[in-house]
């Protein structure tokens, strides 16, 4: 006993030397005694693999002696002997490069053996392969099988045939294009992706929706098949080609939420569409460990009708990836079918080399394999050139062609991979001084002292004639913003110089209601009004400045039918998407108002020009008197159909109209149908300015102000969800305008006095939902008076907005007002020429 005390006395004295001594509990009978023990160093590569010609970089962690140790390079099989070491280098906690005595790596397997105190006694050990430099792009030494899950769409993953004798594999996710049902469409690409000892799972299909996808890639992982137990889910890629190489990045984002890719993580997109389930903050703020590559491509004699901005916009928003991370490139010559097929490998090289690369850098650290995957390209393609970006109404798949998506709207394609958006900063409705600023002259500007932002005056009404600015729910800027319309002229929107298509020649005087189209910068639409007929007409403005009017299909009548007929009565619209049109008309020697949707395109061009019409036998045009007659020679007081407009996204048909006028009960009322003019609902039971738009969430809805008990500013969801007061109606009604079409979610307003005739004018954006955030441009100058005038128009993309304003000039021996009656704009421009200003955030 004394023997035994006498040496761990000396063991402990020993080891009180070293700082870093742990000590552990041991247990003997009744006595607790503390022994101490050290932590076993371990040691690895910082890569699994290297080439022969690499220098092999370790790390340790764990407790060292201190003394001389040391690192060397050994081949599996040979003895510690100083003879076989390969290369070495002294080591302490950390990385160090094991460089000293380097000698040729050939291909096969190795290790990195530990020495304490320069001995040859071995303290640890881990192994590596070294592999001869891969040629990428030719096919891997594994032979194929396949599973197919039937229970879930018939989602099948190619896989090695030796997989159960393997380590598990990292994981890939396949999305194919738009309505590829089959995975033989793919067939050669997935199984060279399994030849290289990689698992793929291919799930059919689903247009724009990555969360069906999703449900198909979880369904074979579910442990109910022999997928899952041989998949390394901390290693992942996803690939998708057309629109499932859009729906790739909400994919990747979900499955990297779960944890799947926590050592390593790819992504490629293949001639990818829209970024479906992603908005721009999602987009910013992918993964930064994952490698990216976005391959678009180009043909000498098929050119891609596909519009390269998306893809660009999408590349231009991964701003939390490095650029040594991820590349654009683009591939010519390949058609937008390039990936598909069973085709022979040499055929494919412009995507297998990268894309071999790509896994091979991803998954098993191959350095010599990343400027392959990684470099062929652009980290800068727009500024580079390496995209021809054509005018966008060259593509029949456009940037701005997106569906129904609130995310997919909220990104703006035709311009994020350009320049970023600049908006106000979001904040409250609060009380703010009205400053006191000179009026401008003709295209002079100021900067609003409250609101920052520069405000430019672009009209002389004094001395310019056909230059009105349009109502509030009709878009002012082309397609492309380099136009804007004011009337029957049309200017550069940079400068706000009229344009050449105008100087000297006016739009057709007998085109009424110019309506812009959503995707064509040089088209816009009207009901032309002709001696005989009404002809709804597409104008084309040429290269030359002159303007082709056509008359579209299928959409004249006839005046021996109809005695009046209107686009909607100068507030309908196109929706966003260049789908439908509302006319409204009403036949001859009658009272009612005939509703007609007009189907003028789908998405992508193709004409269909097909009409549904109803007459609506309850709603009247005109005021009747006791025995039913009507009279046309009345003003707004003889009018009980007021308007009628499509739906932003063209589902439904509001229409605003009274049903008896003169008792406040019976008022103008909004009213729902849906697009075959079926009445679903009373969406409000008082009409008043108001737009439609699209909520954050990508819904449909009806903004509008309220009056009396009603006051505030109200959003009315076209589902049938209940309404939501958006903002208490701090400063009374102004105008509504929803047209920002690429910047869906907001709606923007003027305000307009309140009852006593205080408060300050002004134009701003209103967020679509209960947060009651507000963006505030500028205060408008405009007198009580004149307040109905300023009719606040905003651009596309919200960034830029007109309003008018008579710069407090009215008075009230011009006008008579108070608090329940005030002059409506035209007869107030019948005395002064109210001039129009613009506004841009950022300038």
């Amino acid at each position: 006993m004394q023997r035994t005390i006498r040496l761990f006395f000396v063991l402990m004295m020993s080891t009180l030397l070293n700082a870093s001594t742990n000590w552990a509990p041991v247990v003997m009978g009744d006595i607790t005694m503390f022994m101490p023990y050290t932590t076993k160093p371990i040691i690895n590569t910082v890569i699994s693999q290297y080439s022969p010609n690499a220098t092999v970089s370790i790390t340790i962690s764990g407790e060292l002696s201190g003394d001389r140790d040391w690192a060397g390079v050994y081949r599996v099989g040979d003895n510690n002997d100083w003879a076989n070491v390969i290369a070495w280098n002294w080591v302490s906690n950390g990385t160090t490069e094991l460089n000293l005595n380097q000698k040729p790596m050939p291909a096969g397997e190795y290790e990195i053996r530990l020495f304490f105190h320069n001995s040859y006694h071995m303290e640890a050990v881990y192994r590596f392969r070294v592999v001869e430099n891969h040629t990428f792009g030719h096919a891997g030494t594994h032979a194929v099988s396949t599973h197919t899950e039937v229970a879930d769409g018939n989602s099948i993953v190619y896989y090695p045939s030796d997989i159960a004798q393997m380590p598990k594999t990292p994981l890939i996710f396949f999305c194919p294009g738009f309505g590829n049902q089959n995975h033989v469409s793919y067939k050669s690409l997935l199984t060279f992706i399994a030849s290289h000892g990689y698992s793929v799972i291919y799930a059919k299909d689903y247009y724009g929706d990555p969360n069906t996808f999703i449900k198909r890639f979880e369904k074979m992982l579910d442990n109910n098949n022999d997928v899952l137990p041989h998949v390394d889910t901390t290693r992942i890629g996803v690939i998708g080609h057309s629109s499932g190489g859009g729906d790739t990045f909400k994919i990747l984002d979900h499955f990297s939420k779960k944890g799947y890719g926590a050592n390593g993580r790819f992504l490629m997109s293949l001639d990818g569409w829209f970024a479906f389930g992603m908005n721009s903050d999602q987009m910013r703020n992918l993964p930064s460990n994952t490698n990216v590559v976005i391959q678009r491509y180009e043909h000498p004699t098929h050119p891609n009708t596909q519009d390269p901005r998306i893809t660009l916009s999408e590349y231009a928003l991964l701003d939390s990836i490095a650029n040594n991370k991820k590349d654009y490139q683009v591939y010519n010559p390949a058609t937008h079918g390039y990936p598909g097929g069973s085709r022979a490998y040499t055929d494919m090289q412009g995507l297998l080399k990268p894309l071999d690369a790509l896994m091979a850098v991803t998954f098993k650290g191959e350095e010599n394999a990343h400027d392959t995957a990684l470099e062929n390209g652009s980290d800068t393609p727009y500024e580079d050139g390496l995209e021809d970006v054509r005018e966008i109404w060259r593509y029949a798949y456009r940037c701005n062609s997106h569906k129904n998506r609130a995310e997919v709207m909220e990104i703006d394609y035709c311009h994020e991979y350009n320049q970023p958006k600049v908006y106000p900063a979001d904040t409250i409705f609060d009380d703010k001084t009205q400053a006191n600023v000179a009026k401008p002259n003709y295209l002079d500007s100021y900067v609003d002292p409250v609101f920052g932002n520069k405000v430019t005056r672009i009209t002389d009404r004094a001395n310019q004639t056909g230059n009105s600015k349009p109502y509030p729910k009709t878009q002012v800027w082309n397609a492309d913003q380099t136009l804007i319309r004011l009337g029957y002229r049309i200017y550069y929107s940079d400068n706000f110089s009229e344009t050449p298509i105008t100087t000297n020649t006016l739009i057709r005087g007998s085109l009424t209601e110019m309506k812009w189209s959503s995707y064509e910068p040089d088209v816009f639409y009207g009901i032309d009004i002709r001696w005989d007929r009404f002809v709804f007409v597409k104008a084309k403005i040429n290269s030359d400045h002159t303007i082709t009017y056509t008359d579209m299909p299928n959409a004249t009548f006839m005046k021996s039918e109809y005695d009046e007929l209107l686009l909607g009565k100068y507030e309908g619209n196109l929706d966003f998407q260049d789908n439908y049109v509302v006319f409204a008309g009403r036949k001859k020697d009658t009272n009612r108002v005939t509703l007609i949707v007009y189907h003028l395109k789908n998405n992508y061009g193709t004409t269909y020009n097909s009409i549904v019409s109803n007459v609506t036998t309850d709603m009247k045009w005109y005021v009747e008197d006791a025995n039913g007659n009507f009279t046309t020679s009345g003003a707004n007081s003889n009018q009980m159909f007021d308007w009628a407009s499509i739906s932003a996204l063209g589902n439904y048909v509001i229409v605003n109209y009274r049903s008896k006028k003169g008792d406040p009960a019976q008022e103008y009322s909004i009213e729902q149908y849906d697009r075959h003019i079926n009445h679903i609902r009373r969406l409000a039971e008082h009409g008043n300015h108001g737009d439609l738009g699209v909520d954050a969430n990508g819904k449909e809805v009806y903004v509008q102000f309220g009056f009396g008990t009603e006051e505030g500013i109200w959003m009315y969801p076209l589902d049938g969800s209940p309404r939501t007061q958006l903002l208490p109606d701090k400063y009374n009604g102004g105008h509504v305008s929803c047209r920002n079409y690429k910047r869906p979610g907001w709606c923007y307003l003027n305000t307009r006095y309140l009852w006593n005739g205080a408060g300050v004018r002004e134009v701003f954006a209103l967020k679509l939902d209960d947060s009651h955030t507000v963006e505030r441009f500028a205060q408008t100058h405009t007198s009580i008076q004149n307040s109905e005038c300023v009719q606040v128009n905003v651009s596309p993309d919200g960034t830029q907005i007109l309003f008018n304003s008579d710069w407090n000039s009215g008075s009230q021996a011009d006008y008579q007002w108070d608090a329940d009656h005030y002059m409506s704009c035209s007869n107030s421009e019948r005395k002064i020429k109210i001039d129009t200003y613009h506004v841009k955030v950022g300038e």
